[in-house]
């Protein structure tokens, strides 16, 4: 957003930039969630499977 900002101003626009807070924030919030969820999805399946029978069967 800022590149753009410049781009406007370098092209004859008279503009204040305001950084988009609120959009960063809930962007940075929705990786984290996703992530979040991500890994519980992950951890849920490795404590389902046994080890060693997930062993045997890369073994044949």
């Amino acid at each position: 957003s800022w590149l753009i900002y410049r781009w406007m101003v370098w092209g004859g626009a008279e503009i204040d930039f305001m950084f988009p807070w609120d959009s960063m924030g809930i962007s940075v919030l929705g990786v984290f969630l996703v992530v979040f969820v991500t890994m519980l999805y992950a951890v849920n399946r490795i404590r389902k499977e046994n080890i060693i029978d997930a062993q045997r069967d890369d073994m044949t």
